[in-house]
């Protein structure tokens, strides 16, 4: 009887120590998990074990004062979380090389950036990503919460987790950069934000802007009014899956008899692509656009000098007017912005499944999002040296001592305003060189986005490896920036003939007829509607 007494009493305390502890945890702001970390990141790093995580991603190039400053980010991680990032910053033109063989070599990686520089998909799909799925609700919380629903089944493959999508410009949305100072001395109506969607939209402003400026200047008459732009989607909007293949976007549905998203087609045997290709041609033959425009104005002088209307572009948010010297530059866009998988996937951080710390990894990754001090010495640099706060109260780096009579940005010794990159780049404060309305304007983009497409549809490609590999050859021969698309092949239906009867011999329609078979599936198993 005093033994089952004794026993009782035993487990009564067990359990009422494993209460009080847990009620001191939330006191001092920790819980426990495989490791511990921190409600909020802040604090408590003396309960956590010493770990150096090892960090690949790209940047737009590597600083003079990086090491400067990523001495004082690891401090900084140290007294957060007891962690030391053994970094590596490759230029994203050749971020793709040097990471390929760093992950097919085995080499000990802890967090790596993946996306449109290095296949995310692929990679997922070889396990070699973390599912870090049931890791979020305790190592991402306010990730979780910034990066909307949609961006997240972008990364979700087979109901696994396999990346961190970056938040930024989320969604595409076409933009016109014009030269206002053009369309004012020869008094045309611009094309004003919301007013047009596609290239197409723009071609009559294009006309008036080269009969208006070649009447004031006929010497002129031999030259374009606008770079070439010659994308199928800036035509024609569409979803891209894989190769070939595409479908639809609800709501515009561009491709006339291709369903609203749940058809599949192949893109290049549309009248739309052969339409647009022609398109080209003529804007090519009256100097709409520049023939051989590969060597058009190489060193940019002809645009510098304001002889052209504008330029084409894209996931602009906002623009200051001298952007170009020596005129005024105004933004329109698109009355369309499109969200996509493709889009979503453009920028992921991505845990290694070789990682040995994968929750410490998340709870940098959560900082990287989340916390203003962090985020601004990523982006910025160090309080006093490369950033000030000026008498606005605005982050300013141009007033600063390392930065103090240096005229490009591109010579700073550190800086990394927009840093796609780098985490969600709303994480710290907005600096002078764009308006305090930035992140609402960015917010206000993605939420108002075309997103009844098919997010978080993910081809699975082994099927039709083969054909996307024989396919991929022959589009880059044919649908390139020297042919088709060039505005200078004479015959476009019999060079498009026989680019199709290339692509069919070489699979094309297995993969549409695959692509098709699995989104039919997917979109079953998610309640939209399918191909009938």
């Amino acid at each position: 009887m005093k033994r089952k007494y004794f026993v009782f009493l035993l487990v009564a305390v067990m359990i009422f120590s494993l209460v009080l502890s847990g009620c001191q945890g939330n006191n001092s702001g920790v819980t426990t998990a495989t490791d511990a970390t921190t409600k909020d990141n802040t604090g408590g790093a003396e309960t956590l074990k010493p770990v150096e995580l090892v960090w690949y991603t790209a940047v737009d190039q590597v600083r003079a004062d990086t090491k400067m400053v990523w001495d004082e980010i690891n401090n900084y991680l140290k007294e957060t979380i007891n962690v030391t990032l053994d970094y590596h910053f490759f230029e994203v033109n050749e971020y793709n090389d040097k990471i390929t063989p760093v992950m097919s070599s085995g080499q000990y990686v802890d967090i790596v950036f993946t996306g449109s520089s290095f296949n995310f998909v692929g990679n997922a799909q070889n396990e070699a990503f973390y599912d870090i799925k049931e890791l979020i609700p305790q190592y991402l919380p306010k990730t979780q919460e910034i990066i909307p629903q949609g961006a997240w089944d972008a990364v979700t493959l087979d109901g696994h987790i396999y990346g961190i999508p970056t938040y930024k410009d989320i969604a595409d949305r076409f933009c016109l950069l014009y030269n206002k100072t053009m369309t004012d001395k020869y008094n045309l109506d611009p094309l004003e934000s919301g007013e047009w969607s596609t290239v197409i939209d723009t071609i009559p402003f294009l006309y008036e802007a080269k009969a208006a400026r070649d009447a004031d200047q006929p010497e002129l008459a031999d030259q374009p009014i606008i770079r070439m732009l010659n994308g199928l989607k800036r035509y024609y909007p569409l979803e891209g899956l894989v190769s070939v293949a595409a479908v639809n976007v609800p709501g515009i549905d561009a491709f006339k008899g291709k369903g609203s998203g749940e058809t599949v087609f192949n893109m290049y045997e549309t009248d739309e692509y052969r339409e647009m290709c022609k398109t080209i041609n003529k804007l090519v033959e009256d100097r709409i656009f520049p023939y051989d425009h590969s060597n058009f104005d190489p060193d940019r002088a002809f645009e510098n000098s304001g002889k052209l209307i504008g330029t084409y572009s894209g996931g602009y948010i906002e623009i200051k007017p001298d952007i170009y010297a020596g005129r005024e530059t105004v933004l329109s866009t698109s009355a369309k912005t499109i969200m996509t998988t493709q889009n979503i996937q453009s920028s992921i951080q991505a845990v290694s499944v070789q990682s040995k710390n994968p929750e410490r990894s998340l709870m940098f990754l959560e900082l990287l999002n989340s916390d203003k001090t962090l985020a601004n010495l990523v982006r910025f640099g160090i309080q006093g040296e490369h950033y000030l706060y000026n008498d606005e109260g605005r982050l300013d780096i141009t007033i600063s001592p390392r930065n103090k009579g240096i005229s490009s940005y591109a010579d700073f010794p550190y800086y990394y305003w927009y840093g796609w990159t780098l985490g969600n780049i709303l994480a710290g404060d907005l600096p002078s060189v764009v308006s305090s309305e930035f992140g609402n304007l960015l917010n206000e983009m993605n939420n108002s986005a075309i997103q009844d497409t098919n997010i978080g549809f993910i081809v699975d490609t082994i099927p039709i490896a083969n054909e996307i590999a024989a396919c991929s050859n022959i589009i880059a021969e044919y649908d390139s920036s020297t042919n088709l698309r060039s505005g200078m092949v004479k015959d476009i239906d019999k060079t498009l003939d026989e680019f199709i009867a290339k692509l069919k011999a070489n699979g094309s329609q297995k993969i549409v007829d695959e692509v098709q078979k699995q989104l039919t599936a997917w979109r079953t198993s998610v309640g939209k509607p399918v191909k009938k």
